[in-house]
This record gives structure tokens, C-alpha cells and sequence, in this order.
């Protein structure tokens, strides 16, 4: 494997890590921006119920990213 191609990969894997990081430490992931989460009537669409206060604030292993497009 040539040099170019390995310096290729490794920094493909850590752009990876470096979006997983960013989405894992930076958004801020709770049921307001999470694409289960129904804004109007204030419940999650997953589990059919309004969440604890805790889960609204602090998001949970189901949450989901809103894509804008």
C-alpha cells in the first residue's frame, strides 16, 4: 500500500471518530431536536408517552438527528 493511500485511510477514519465525538459531545441531544420527538403534543412518537423531565433534558440511547433537508 503506497503512503498516500494509508495517510488516506487513516485520516478517513479519523474523520469518522472526529463526527462521532462532535455529535456525541457537542449537540446537545435532547427530545426538543430529536426526530421522534412530537413538538405539539409534547411526546415521544417511539414509546407513545411524554418523557421524564430528565430524558427531555438530557436525551436518550434512542435519540434521533433532525436532517434539515
Amino acid at each position: 500500500m503506497s503512503i498516500k493511500l494509508k495517510r488516506d485511510e487513516m485520516t478517513a477514519e479519523l474523520a469518522k471518530q472526529l463526527a462521532k465525538e462532535f455529535w456525541t459531545n457537542v449537540i446537545f441531544q435532547s427530545c426538543v431536536n430529536c426526530d421522534n420527538f412530537n413538538d405539539e403534543k409534547e411526546i415521544c412518537n417511539l414509546f407513545k408517552q411524554r418523557p421524564p423531565a430528565r430524558v427531555i433534558a438530557h436525551g436518550c440511547e434512542k435519540w434521533a438527528e433532525l436532517i434539515p433537508f
